[in-house]
């Protein structure tokens, strides 16, 4: 096997990126390994790939493993019928529920109450997470909202880590902002296990405290940082691709706000090569 990277096409990488799914390279990717906390996470999310793909775990080394024999007729035969069984026990269930095209109307609002009308009450909301984070800056002209903090993120007090901070203060650079002047929060005030999507029960606590924080902040421009904060703002499942080149407009407390989407920073650090695509998008956010 050549040692080097799976050559994924930039449409393949967007069809995996809009589709929740990263990339596997055979090389390492150039981002450090994180903390223990962060390692364990991705331990959980390979030990859940495994059971759900029913992988068995070799007991050891494939190095020290016996060539295998071919398989006979009844081994094959006894295969099929474990894995109709598993079909039985564990059915493979694929939604269609959702809308899977753009948003015909750009100005949408949330079916939500802020969940309070100054900072005090935002502030207990977000007390109330397991891991609660939020910014200082209170004179805001752009929020940036990301799906949710990294664990590695969280263990050192913020929303994000140190690569993902230094993208997004160039990012606010190249369209005339400074760190001091933007607002970073989160869809979710805490990671969700195995990075899964928001159920409802959890959109009913977070999301509240996030139209609190727009409609208290009012700022010029609000920008969707990955794939579930900007379906789920936007109520739809339709590919990443198909809305960040869309403006919109948020109506939160009477106030109608100016609503742009882009991948998640950890998308473009993972995948330097498409840093090009992200300049070619802040030069139609400069025009606008």
């Amino acid at each position: 096997m050549p040692d080097q990277p799976i050559n994924f096409s930039a449409y393949q990488r967007q069809v995996l990126n809009d589709l929740a799914l990263d990339a596997w390279y055979l090389q390492p990717l150039s981002r450090d390994k994180g903390s223990a906390a962060e390692q364990h996470m991705i331990a959980d999310i390979v030990d859940a790939i495994h059971h759900t793909l029913h992988i068995k775990t070799p007991a050891c080394p494939a190095a020290a493993a016996k060539p295998a024999k071919a398989p006979d007729a009844a081994m094959i035969s006894q295969q099929r019928k474990t894995q109709a069984q598993r079909l039985v026990e564990d059915p493979v269930v694929l939604s269609t529920q959702g809308n899977f095209l753009p948003p015909t109307d750009t100005t949408f609002q949330l079916p939500y109450a802020p969940v309070g009308d100054d900072w005090q009450a935002v502030t207990q909301a977000v007390n109330a997470c397991e891991s609660p984070v939020i910014s200082t800056v209170r004179n805001a002209d752009i929020v940036w909202v990301t799906d949710f903090p990294s664990a590695f993120a969280l263990e050192q007090g913020e929303l994000l880590d140190k690569a993902e901070k230094t993208l997004l203060s160039n990012i606010l650079q190249s369209i005339g902002f400074s760190d001091e002047q933007c607002y970073v929060t989160a869809l979710l005030k805490q990671p969700t296990r195995y990075r899964r999507d928001p159920d409802e029960q959890m959109l009913q606590i977070h999301l509240p405290i996030l139209l609190a924080e727009l409609a208290l902040l009012a700022p010029k421009r609000i920008l969707l940082s990955g794939r579930i904060t900007t379906q789920v703002m936007l109520s739809t499942k339709a590919p990443l691709s198909q809305l960040m080149h869309t403006d919109y407009t948020l109506l939160v407390a009477g106030k109608s706000l100016s609503v742009r989407c882009l991948p998640s920073l950890h998308y473009y650090l993972a995948l330097p090569s498409q840093k090009a695509q992200l300049w070619q998008w802040l030069k139609t956010l400069q025009a606008a």
